[in-house]
């Protein structure tokens, strides 16, 4: 008789047991609570940030000028879309990746002045489950120098990037996110040209059941101000 008591215990453990995997595994990242934060505001290191690690100076010299434009009419240089994130970990060459949005005359950014130092502002993201757990952690940067103007006049941006900074998933979970930048426009005037660009930060969490996107939209400005939409 007590063989068989403790055999039934036994049974029922197990069965627990596996009640409990199978609420981790069907956990819906739809449902799980979402934070960002702005945790930090400063000028980027010139040690961390290299501008000739995001663009090629040969190449950007030999831009021609758009014959079909005027020379005030606002360019963007640099891939629009990105992955920053893949699989939990970041992708290895996140930090060759920027945007520029300069007057088509400038040809490159490099030819023109008064740029700011690189601005960096951290955020963080998490998400925290129905149990009260951190399950994603991700801490990133949105990067840009501003101010930059054209024969003395306009207010542009270039090296405009976001990076990851440290990210933390928890085991079953997948994170992916990238970066697109949809828009760029002249907040400014026609005489006064001021650089606008909209930065997009997508994501998506998965398990084996379940997955879940998500985005951040950022507005720079080349006056120096960034406003999430």
């Amino acid at each position: 008789m007590k063989h068989i008591f403790l055999f039934a215990v036994a049974i029922v453990m197990a069965q627990t047991s596996l009640a409990n995997v199978n609420n981790v595994q069907i956990d819906n990242p739809a449902d799980w609570k979402l934070s960002i934060e702005l945790i930090e505001e400063r000028d980027e290191m010139p040690e961390i940030f290299s501008p000739e690690a995001y663009m090629n100076r040969d190449a950007c010299a030999n831009r021609e000028v758009d014959a079909g434009l005027d020379i005030n009419a606002l360019v963007t240089l640099g891939e629009k879309l990105w992955q920053i994130v893949k699989d939990g970990a970041p992708v290895l060459e996140y930090n060759t990746h920027s945007v520029s949005a300069i007057p088509n005359g400038a040809v490159c950014p490099f030819n023109m002045a008064g740029w700011s130092v690189p601005q960096s502002k951290t955020f963080q993201l998490t998400y925290t489950n129905l149990w009260g757990m951190d399950v994603i952690g991700f801490k990133y940067k949105v990067i840009y120098s501003y101010g930059g103007s054209y024969l003395g006049t306009g207010a542009y941006l270039t090296n405009v990037s976001v990076h990851p900074a440290d990210i933390h998933v928890s085991w079953g979970q997948s994170f992916n996110a990238s970066v697109n930048v949809a828009n760029t426009l002249n907040v400014g005037t026609a005489e006064n040209p001021v650089a606008g660009m909209q930065v997009v930060l997508e994501w998506n969490v998965s398990n084996p059941l379940n997955k879940f996107k998500s985005q951040r939209v950022y507005f720079v400005e080349g006056r120096g101000s960034i406003t999430e939409l």
